[in-house]
C-alpha cells in the first residue's frame, strides 16, 4: 500500500527534519570528504572480500536497531504471560473441509428446496389454466419493472436486497421487441401470477433467500420481490432467453459446428448480417458447450486457427468472434462440400479428443442467403441416424428459394429460421434452444444446473444461479415453459469459511467440474475497484459491467504447478486427499512472491457439482483459541493511552457497521463490551482473541514508553485518545534516536494495530485490515525483518518524507510454532544512508578504504543501492537517483537488473493475470463508404417474374440509400453495446505479470562486458533481512540500458491456438434425444411485420417499371 507524505493525516507537524534537507547535508559532507582523497581514477573497485565485510557489518547494524527497538522479543515473553488465557489447539485441515462442506451444502440445499417447490406451483399453475384468446394485458394485474420509478409507493428499502423493493409482489420484464398485445403474454403473465404467493412463501421459510425468478420461453421475466429496472445502458436489450442461466438450464450441453456460405451471392449486407448473427449465437453459448466455425463456397475452411471443436469459455469465443470479421466473400456455394466438412470434424473430434467435448447435443448451424440444393448422398453417409440436428437460417433478402433449407432443417431433427434483417438477429439465433429442450422435456428428468460466477445486475455482487427448468405438463407436449432461477452470492457462501482457524495466509477455494472458480481470495471482484501499483498513471480503473465475465480457472489464479494440476484433476473427479507442494505465493500488491510450502486439502460439496479446497501454510499446524478474559480490563485498554490503537473493521458483531469511521467503529465495539458478558449478536470468540491481543500488546506499549532509552518522556494524560485512534495529540512525543527509529507497531493476528508514538499513526488508518497487508502477510511466511518503502510509480507525486519499514513476525516455537503478531519499525532512511556509507569507508584489518578501493561515499565512482528481494530500490548512493527509491531497479539501470537476472542473483516468475481489465480500443473510422452492393441471382423463371424484380430491386435501392444512415449506426452501437445494452469502458484482457524474487545466499562478483568498456559488480545479501547490497562500476554509455519492466503488461499471448485444453467433466445427465420427439415442427419464417417504408419504396419501384415498359 501506498504510503502518504508524513504529517498528510495527522494534525501535528513531523519532528524530523526535512529528509531532503538532511539528504543534502549527508552529501556535502561526502563532497568534502571526498575532495581530500587521492583521485579516484586510481582507486580499483572494492572486491567480493571488502563487499562481505561491508555486507556483514551493515546487516549486524541493521538487525541490531530493529530487533532492539521493535520489541520483537519482548512481545514472545509477553504471550507466554498470558499463556493461562489461552490454549493452543491444534488445526485439522481435513476436518475443516468436511465441516465447512457440509455448512455450505446445507446452505445451497435450502436453495435448491425453494426452487424445486416454486417449479412444481408452476408446473400445476400451467397445467390448470385454460387458456383465454380474447385476454388483453390490460386485464391482467402486473408490475411493469422498467415503469417502477424511485419514490413509487410500492417500494421501500430493503438493507437485504440494497435497494428499494416490494416482497408482496413481483415484477415483469418485458423484452423490447415483444408486441405487448400477444394474447400469448397476457395469459403468461395472467396464469404466473400466482407464482408470487409461493416466492413470498419461501422467503418466509428461508429469509436468507434472495432474487427468486422465473424466465418465460415466450420472453416475459418475472423477478421476485419487485423492483425498479435500471438498463445498464441508454437501450434495453435485455431478453432473459440470452442469458446463459437460462440456456443452460433449458437444454442440454451441446457440440456445435457453424457454417457460413461465403459464396459470392451474399457479398454486401447479406454477408454482414450473417457476421453479426455469429456473434449473437456465440453469446448462447457456455462453458460446457463446444464449439468451431467454418466458411465454405467450393471448398470449406475454419476461420480461425483452431482446427478442432474447442470449449465455449470467453477467450475461444473472442477468437471466433474476431476471426468471423475476416471472412470475405466468391466462388458457388456448395452445400454438400461444407456439411460434409462438419460432418467430419464431428467424427474427428470424437475420435482423437475423447475427453473434451460436450458428449451430448451435437448440432450444426447453417448460414446462407438460401439455395436449392439438397446433398441426400451427405446426410445418408454420415448422418442416416440424424445424430447431428442440423438448423439452417436464410440471412438478408431473398436471392434463392428456401425450401432446399427448410427440408435440411425438418429431415435433421433441426429446425429452420429465416433471419430477413438486423432486427430480427438476437431473437431468431437463440429459437434453437427450444428445440434442444424437447428431449429434456419428455424425459421428465431435472437436473439443477449451476452458473459461472457473474457481476450482479442488480447490485447484490458477485454470484452464481441455480436454476430448474419448468415443464408444460399437459399431455403429449414437449414444451418448455421456461427456467426457474435463484441466486446465491459469494458473500452468502464464504461465510462459512473457517477464517480464524486457517489463519491470515490460509484460505478456502471452491471450483466446478469446469475447473472455474467458485470463490477464491485471487479472485478479482468485478464490482471493486482497484489501484494497481502496475498501472503507468496509478490510475484506477474497474472491470465494470461486462456481458460476460471471464471464465477463471483455479491454475490462473494460482501460481501453476504439476501438484496443483493433479490436485484440480482429483477436485473435479470428486476425491478427497491432502498434498503439500511448496508453491510461489504471491503478495497483495502483486509485486512480490515467496517460495512457501502450502497444505492443499479437500473434498466434495455432496449436493452441488463443486469441490471444496483448503490451503494451510507450514506454520499453521496449531492456532490460539482464548479461553478467558477479563472484559473490563480489555475495554479500559482499547481506550489506551500508551500508543495510537486500531481495530480492524471485521464483522465482531452482526450489527455493527464495519464501514464507519474507525471512531465509531471502536466506540460500538465499546459500547458491546459495557456489560460482564459477551452479546449473543456478537462472534465471542472473535472479541476474545480481539481482547487478548489488546491486552498483551498494552504491555509491549509500556515496553516502548519505558525500555526505548531514547524516549523524550511526557506526561501520558495529555495523549489521551478520546475515541480517535489518530489525533496526534501529543504531538513532542517522539523518538530521538541516531539509530533514526521514526516509530513502532505492532499488527496482531486478533485484530489489534498499535503504533507508537501516536504522532506517526497517519500512516495506518487505512491499514487496520491487518490480515489485508502485504507487510503482514509476508512476514509471516518468512522469518527474516521484511523491509520496505513505498512504491513509487513515477508518475505521480512521491511521499518526500517517506520511511522504511521493517517488519517481523513474532514467532513462538515452545507453542507449537504459533504467529500471532508482527512487530516493525520505520526507519528515517537517511540514517540507513549513512549507516551504509560509514559502513563502506572500513575495510577490513584498518579503518579506512579510501587508499585502497572505492568507497560508496564516491558516488560519481561507485554505485552502492540497497534492494529489496523484490528489486526495488530501498536506498541508493546517487544523487540523481534519490527520487528513484521504491522504483523497480531495471527501470533505473536496465543493464545491471539484466545482468542480476541473468546471474541468477534475481529470479523471475511469470504468469499472466486473466482477470485484468483494459481499456476498449476505439475502433479505426474509414473514410470510405459502407461497402454493400446487393447482386441478386437470375433464372428464366425469375426473368419473367415481375414480383422478383421490383423486390430486389427495392432491396438493393435501401442498401445503398438507407443502410449507410441506419443500418451501419446500429452496427456501430451493438458493437459498443454489452449484452443487456451496456457501454463498457473497460473490456477483460490479459497482462502478463512479471515478479522477481531473490535466489540462494548471494556472494557474487563479476565483470561485464559491453564491447568499449566493462563495468565491474558485486552482490552481497545481507543475513536477517530480505536485502540485497550491490556495488558496481557507474554505468558507461556502450552499456545495453534498455530498462527491465516489471509492471504488468497487456499481451495477446497465450495464444489460444496453442493452449491446452485442461481436463474437465461435463454434466452428468444428457438429454439429446427421446424417441417420442415430435420433429415435425421444424421450421418458421420472421415474425415480424412487413416495413411500411420499405413496402413503399417496393410500390414505388413497381410504379417506375411499369411506366417504363408502358404497362397500364
Amino acid at each position: 500500500m501506498l504510503m502518504r507524505p508524513r504529517g498528510g493525516a495527522c494534525t501535528c507537524p513531523s519532528q524530523r527534519g526535512s529528509a531532503q534537507f538532511n539528504m543534502a547535508a549527508t552529501r556535502l559532507a561526502a563532497a568534502v570528504l571526498l575532495a581530500s582523497l587521492t583521485s579516484s581514477s586510481a582507486l580499483q573497485h572494492p572486491s567480493l572480500t571488502i563487499v562481505n565485510e561491508w555486507g556483514d557489518r551493515l546487516e549486524e547494524e541493521l538487525y541490531n536497531i530493529v530487533r532492539k527497538y521493535s520489541g520483537v522479543e519482548e512481545l514472545k515473553n509477553f504471550y507466554r504471560d498470558h499463556s493461562v488465557n489461552l490454549n493452543v489447539v491444534d488445526v485439522d485441515g481435513q476436518v475443516l473441509v468436511q465441516q465447512t462442506a457440509k455448512e455450505i451444502d446445507g446452505l445451497l440445499s435450502k436453495k435448491m428446496k425453494a426452487l424445486e417447490t416454486v417449479v412444481k406451483a408452476a408446473e400445476d399453475l400451467a397445467l390448470n389454466y385454460t387458456y383465454d384468446p380474447n385476454l388483453a394485458i390490460e386485464d391482467v394485474h402486473w408490475y411493469d419493472a422498467k415503469n417502477l420509478a424511485d419514490g413509487d409507493p410500492i417500494l421501500t428499502y430493503d438493507p437485504q436486497f440494497r435497494k428499494p423493493i416490494n416482497r408482496t409482489y413481483s415484477a415483469i420484464h418485458l423484452p423490447t421487441d415483444i408486441w405487448k398485445g400477444d394474447p400469448k403474454i397476457a395469459n403468461e403473465l395472467k396464469w404466473s401470477d400466482k407464482l408470487d404467493e409461493v416466492f413470498y412463501a419461501n422467503t418466509v421459510e428461508d429469509p436468507g433467500l434472495l432474487w427468486q425468478y422465473f424466465g418465460s420461453s415466450k420472453g416475459p421475466f418475472r423477478n421476485y420481490p419487485a423492483f425498479q429496472w435500471e438498463s445498464p445502458g441508454t437501450v434495453d436489450l435485455f431478453d432473459v432467453r440470452r442469458r446463459p442461466w437460462y440456456i443452460q438450464g433449458a437444454s442440454s450441453a451441446k457440440d456445435m459446428m457453424i457454417l457460413i456460405d461465403n459464396s459470392g451471392s451474399v457479398h454486401g449486407l447479406t454477408l454482414t448480417l450473417i457476421k453479426r448473427s455469429v456473434q449473437e449465437l456465440l453469446k448462447t453459448l457456455g462453458e460446457n458447450d463446444f464449439v468451431n466455425m467454418a466458411w465454405f463456397n467450393t471448398e470449406a475452411h475454419y476461420v480461425s486457427c483452431f482446427d478442432t471443436f474447442v470449449q465455449a469459455n470467453v477467450r475461444n469465443k473472442k477468437v471466433l468472434e474476431v476471426a468471423v470479421l475476416e471472412i470475405g466473400d466468391g466462388n458457388m456455394s456448395d452445400f454438400g462440400k461444407g456439411l460434409e466438412f462438419a460432418f467430419r470434424a464431428f467424427d474427428d473430434f470424437n475420435a482423437t479428443h475423447t475427453s473434451q467435448g460436450a458428449r451430448c447435443n451435437k448440432i450444426i448451424m447453417l448460414f446462407t442467403d438460401g439455395g436449392t440444393e439438397r446433398p441426400v448422398e451427405v446426410f445418408e453417409k454420415y448422418n442416416k441416424d440424424r445424430e447431428i440436428r442440423i438448423f439452417t437460417y436464410a440471412v438478408g433478402p431473398p436471392a434463392y428459394s428456401t425450401s432446399a433449407l427448410k427440408w435440411m432443417a425438418c429431415e435433421n431433427k433441426g429446425y429452420y429460421v429465416d433471419i430477413p434483417a438486423v432486427g430480427a438477429i438476437r431473437q431468431k439465433t437463440q429459437d434453437y434452444v427450444a428445440v434442444l429442450s424437447r428431449p429434456m422435456v419428455l424425459s421428465e428428468e431435472k437436473q439443477f444446473m449451476w452458473t459461472n460466477i457473474y457481476l450482479d445486475a442488480m447490485g447484490m455482487g458477485m454470484m452464481t444461479t441455480i436454476t430448474l427448468p419448468v415443464y408444460n405438463k399437459s399431455e403429449g407436449s414437449q414444451e418448455i415453459l421456461g427456467v426457474m432461477g435463484t441466486d446465491i452470492t459469494l458473500a452468502q457462501i464464504t461465510k462459512f469459511n473457517p477464517n480464524r482457524e486457517v489463519g491470515p495466509t490460509g484460505y478456502t477455494f471452491a471450483i466446478n467440474p469446469n475447473g472455474y472458480i467458485l470463490f477464491h481470495p485471487s479472485l478479482k471482484s468485478q464490482e471493486q475497484t482497484y489501484t494497481s501499483f502496475s498501472e503507468k498513471a496509478l490510475l484506477e480503473y474497474r472491470l465494470g459491467y461486462l456481458s460476460e465475465p471471464p471464465n477463471v480457472d483455479f491454475l490462473e489464479v494460482e501460481p501453476d504447478n504439476p501438484s496443483k494440476e493433479d490436485v484440480r484433476k482429483k477436485m473435479i473427479d470428486r476425491d478427497s486427499g491432502a498434498v503439500t507442494i511448496e508453491t510461489f505465493v504471491r503478495s497483495q500488491d502483486e509485486r512480490y512472491v515467496d517460495l512457501v510450502n502450502r497444505t492443499y486439502i479437500y473434498g466434495p460439496m455432496n449436493s452441488t457439482i463443486f469441490s471444496l479446497g483448503l490451503v494451510l501454510p507450514e506454520y499453521r499446524q496449531k492456532r490460539i483459541e482464548v479461553e478467558n478474559i477479563d472484559i473490563p480490563t480489555g475495554r479500559d485498554y482499547l481506550q489506551t493511552q500508551r500508543s495510537a490503537l486500531f481495530i480492524a473493521p471485521w464483522q465482531f458483531c452482526d450489527d455493527v457497521l464495519t464501514n464507519a469511521s474507525h471512531a465509531d467503529f471502536l466506540q460500538d465495539i465499546l459500547e458491546k463490551l459495557s456489560g460482564f458478558d459477551f452479546p449473543t449478536e456478537c462472534n465471542e470468540p472473535k472479541l476474545k482473541h480481539l481482547l487478548l491481543d489488546t491486552v498483551v500488546t498494552e504491555s509491549l506499549a509500556e515496553f516502548w514508553n519505558n525500555k526505548a532509552v531514547d524516549f523524550k518522556s511526557q506526561d501520558l494524560d495529555s495523549c489521551s485518545v478520546t475515541g480517535n485512534a489518530c489525533n496526534a495529540t501529543c504531538s513532542n512525543a517522539r523518538f530521538n534516536s541516531s539509530d533514526g527509529i521514526v516509530a513502532t507497531f505492532v499488527s496482531t493476528e486478533g485484530g489489534i494495530t498499535r503504533v507508537f508514538p501516536e504522532s506517526e499513526c497517519q500512516d495506518f488508518e487505512d491499514r487496520r485490515d491487518t490480515w489485508q497487508q502485504t507487510f503482514f502477510r509476508r512476514s509471516l511466511d518468512n522469518d527474516y525483518f521484511i523491509y520496505s518503502v513505498p512504491y513509487n510509480s513515477y508518475h505521480q507525486n512521491w511521499p518526500v518524507n517517506y520511511t522504511i519499514m521493517a517488519t517481523s513476525s513474532v514467532t513462538l516455537n515452545d507453542m507449537g510454532g504459533i504467529k500471532p503478531a508482527v512487530v516493525g519499525v520505520k526507519l528515517d532512511p537517511e540514517i540507513i544512508l549513512g549507516t551504509m556509507l560509514h559502513i563502506t569507508d572500513q575495510c577490513p584489518g584498518g579503518p579506512s578504504c579510501s587508499d585502497v578501493s572505492r568507497s560508496c561515499r564516491d558516488s560519481e565512482n561507485l554505485l552502492c543501492v540497497l534492494l529489496d528481494d523484490g528489486g526495488f530500490i530501498v536506498t541508493t548512493n546517487q544523487d540523481e537517483q534519490v527520487g528513484d527509491v521504491g522504483r523497480f531497479f531495471g527501470e533505473v539501470d536496465g543493464h545491471l537488473m539484466r545482468e542480476l537476472y541473468n546471474r541468477s542473483v534475481y529470479r523471475r516468475e511469470e504468469a499472466y493475470d486473466f482477470q485484468a481489465s483494459c481499456k476498449k480500443e476505439q475502433p479505426k473510422v474509414a473514410s470510405a463508404g459502407s461497402r454493400v452492393s446487393f447482386v441478386p441471382r437470375l433464372n428464366l423463371a425469375d426473368a419473367l417474374n415481375l414480383q422478383w424484380w421490383t423486390t430486389n430491386a427495392a432491396w438493393a435501392y435501401l442498401q445503398q440509400n438507407v443502410y449507410g444512415i441506419l443500418f451501419s449506426t446500429s452496427s456501430t452501437m451493438a458493437e459498443e453495446l454489452g449484452e443487456e445494452g451496456s457501454i463498457d469502458e473497460n473490456v477483460s484482457c490479459v497482462r502478463l505479470q512479471h515478479e522477481y524474487y531473490l535466489g540462494p545466499e548471494v556472494q557474487l562478483y563479476w565483470s561485464a562486458d559491453c564491447g568499449n568498456c566493462s563495468r565491474t559488480m558485486t552482490a552481497r545479501q545481507l543475513r536477517y533481512s530480505n536485502l540485497l547490497l550491490v556495488v558496481a562500476d557507474p554505468l558507461c554509455n556502450s552499456c545495453n540500458n534498455t530498462p527491465v519492466i516489471q509492471e504488468p503488461q497487456k499481451t495477446n499471448n497465450p495464444d489460444q491456438c496453442t493452449v491446452t485444453p485442461r481436463y474437465r467433466r461435463g454434466p452428468e445427465k444428457c438429454y439429446d434425444h427421446h424417441k417420442d420427439e415430435d420433429a415435425s415442427h421444424c421450421g418458421a419464417a420472421a415474425l415480424a411485420a412487413p416495413s411500411l417504408f420499405a413496402t413503399s419504396i417496393q410500390l414505388s419501384f413497381l410504379l417506375f417499371i411499369m411506366k417504363l415498359f408502358g404497362a397500364t
